[in-house]
């Protein structure tokens, strides 16, 4: 189980523990992409948080030498609001400076390197921190591209709910 695995690593370092948010902490609703594209409001916000995920996260904090944090993406600035709200109300326990929302209409990328974009920033944050890095996500595009740059760091979230 990740839990496990998250305190054995803690047990002779410090572990920042990355946790997307859709799909991870709220429920992902594929049939929204269109209206995620569309920008249309409250398309974030209104969605149900995965409940059983938040818990085990929740744990995580218990653990000596271990950080959590958000990492997660949208496409505009009000989603990112969107976003912000509904962590105030649903997962209040991560610190705000631990909160990183990518917003893609902010960043010059090209498309095939959009999915390490949460790697990178991931090596931005902890570069001066001494932290092993751990991003719990469910989408296996941005896994594989994590584990490219950063070595055993990307993790289904999956390994969270067992």
């Amino acid at each position: 189980m990740l839990i496990e695995k998250i305190k054995k690593l803690a047990e002779n370092q410090k572990v920042m523990v990355f946790c997307d948010m859709d799909g991870v902490l709220v429920e992902y609703m594929t049939n929204q992409k269109q209206a995620i594209e569309q920008n249309v409001p409250n398309t974030f916000l209104n969605n149900r948080p995965l409940k059983h995920t938040i818990s085990q996260i929740r744990k995580l904090r218990k653990i000596k030498n271990v950080e959590l944090a958000i990492m997660s993406a949208c496409w505009f600035n009000q989603q990112k609001q969107e976003k912000l709200e509904w962590l105030r109300k649903h997962a209040n326990f991560f610190k705000p400076e631990n909160i990183h929302i990518i917003v893609y209409e902010n960043e010059v990328f090209d498309k095939e390197k959009k999915y390490e974009l949460k790697a990178k920033k991931i090596l931005e944050i902890i570069k001066d921190k001494k932290f092993f890095p751990v991003l719990i996500e469910d989408n296996h595009s941005i896994i594989k591209q994590t584990n490219k740059v950063l070595e055993n760091c990307a993790v289904h979230v999956s390994e969270i709910i067992k």
